[in-house]
């Protein structure tokens, strides 16, 4: 799933010139939060996503995104191996996708 506009910055590995990445997104120097719920917003408008299944699909974004994160910087998956953490980001968005998805 691709939020509005394409993803920026998609992947697990920090980008090699984060000024470069931050001038080609420059919408990301807002509230993350908030950018999350326009960009939930525009699936809506889009079609992309049922307008019943948008209350609350901020709180599951952020908290598959974060919860991901923990668990792979200092929780029970660091260390993981790239192509396996890349599979379970892949697998983890994939459920969202069916959760928000038509």
């Amino acid at each position: 799933m691709v939020l509005a506009g394409g993803p920026a910055y998609a992947g697990t590995e920090h980008p090699a010139d984060p000024a470069a990445a931050a001038q080609a997104a420059p919408h990301l120097d807002a509230d993350p939060f908030a950018v999350l719920n326009r960009a939930l917003d525009d699936l809506v408008d889009g079609g992309w996503l049922p307008e019943e299944r948008r209350p609350g699909a901020e709180v599951l974004c952020w908290s598959v995104v974060h919860g991901f994160a923990t668990l792979h910087l200092d929780g029970p998956l660091a260390g993981t191996a790239a192509p396996d953490r890349e599979q379970a980001l892949a697998a983890a968005l994939a459920h969202v996708s069916r959760a928000l998805g038509p």
